[in-house]
């Protein structure tokens, strides 16, 4: 299959402006109340994750429905659980710095209060660290790899119920499992059984990347399916963005302490996000089909066409940097900003290390005295 480079332009830019939050709420928190209205849910309720998790569904969708029928049944589970495995050795690598850095006396003591879930990692990294192999223990952050890990594993029996014609049930189970994320059942099993599976209940976000898949499937299955474009839908998805844009900005979280507060919240994936997060897909899907060529900028798809490393190394980056809150925090603005600026354009160094891998080893190798580090052991 051909890359989409639409695809990888959004997955590139969610990247960005996911990277830019995370800063500005960790390290560069400072900076926070001069910015983060801009960066962070400037849309509405609706944030980058839902789109990030929704074009990994439809990724997996547009990859792996045309394979259900050209590998045997158990080797298609196997492609599937392979890369399982590929995501989990990024999970427990990134796990690993993090846990080596907490190791650090200077470092854990630096670690500015803030989510309660953080605590066990200050206090014993290495327990931590063996739980979080095992997915029981998933603090801010590095709680989206396991749940990518999660949705995966359930895709062969999503896809081939599928194909099987099932559509309209398995449509039917995943609003059921959103339902019953409402009720936040992940947040009783940390209460009450000290098990942190994460910021994001499961249950609710299976529908975003539900979503995504079921599209890819249909992508690849219809060749003239197509979401239909009438001037009632876009006037409408146009009316919801707008409001909720203005109830957003205008009134500045109204609705926090309130009762209906988990109508809104990222956490339970609310009602009121879903509705947003259509509408703002709706929108772009549009733009995507009158404007192809807005949205293929090399820049941004390089980053998207390489995520799983550029996420993992933004989740390093945003820890290791956070305990320099307070000198980062005592800088001028403009230099909180430049640095801001610069940390996020880092993003392409490890694409470009992992380009130039070769060349850099070869490089390396003709230095003195380091030429024995690259040998082969005799067999």
């Amino acid at each position: 299959m051909h890359r989409n480079v639409q695809i990888d332009f959004f997955r590139g830019l969610f990247l960005v402006i996911m990277t830019l939050d995370h800063l500005q709420y960790l390290p560069f928190k400072s900076l926070s109340r001069f910015t983060l209205d801009y960066t962070y849910q400037t849309f509405g309720f609706v944030a980058t994750v839902e789109g990030f998790v929704f074009l990994s569904g439809l990724m997996v969708g547009m990859v792996y429905t045309p394979k259900l029928h050209s590998h045997h049944p158990n080797q298609f589970t196997h492609l599937v659980y392979t890369r399982i495995w590929h995501i989990y050795k990024y999970h427990l690598a990134v796990f690993t710095l993090i846990a080596c850095l907490f190791s650090i006396p200077l470092f854990s003591q630096s670690w500015p209060p803030m989510w309660d879930s953080i605590y066990p990692l200050i206090t014993d990294p290495v327990l931590s660290l063996a739980q979080a192999a095992f997915l029981m223990y998933q603090p801010g952050l590095q709680d989206v790899l396991p749940m990518y890990m999660i949705f995966l594993g359930f895709t062969p029996w999503v896809l081939r119920k599928l194909e099987s014609g099932n559509i309209l049930p398995l449509i039917m189970l995943s609003l059921f499992l959103w339902a019953l994320g409402q009720g936040r059942p992940q947040t009783y099993v940390a209460t009450h059984l000290g098990l942190f599976w994460g910021w994001f209940e499961l249950a609710s976000w299976q529908l975003v990347f539900f979503s995504g898949l079921l599209l890819g499937y249909l992508h690849c299955k219809r060749p003239n399916f197509s979401i239909p474009l009438t001037p009632h839908y876009l006037i409408t998805a146009i009316a919801i963005l707008v409001g909720l844009m203005l109830y957003r900005h205008q009134y500045s979280w109204p609705f926090l302490n309130l009762p209906y507060d988990r109508l809104f919240m990222d956490k339970n994936l609310g009602i009121v996000r879903v509705i947003n997060a259509s509408a703002l897909g709706y929108l772009l899907y549009a733009l995507c089909q009158y404007q192809p060529t807005w949205f293929k900028g090399k820049f941004l798809s390089t980053l998207g066409q390489h995520s799983l490393l550029v996420f993992s190394y933004h989740v390093v980056l945003c820890y290791a940097l956070t305990p320099l809150r307070p000198y980062i925090g005592d800088l001028h603005l403009i230099t909180q900003v430049a640095l801001l600026l610069l940390a996020t354009t880092s993003l392409w160094i490890p694409i470009f290390i992992k380009s130039h891998w070769v060349g850099l080893t070869k490089f390396i190798s003709r230095i003195p005295h380091t030429s024995y580090l690259l040998e082969k052991r005799p067999r």
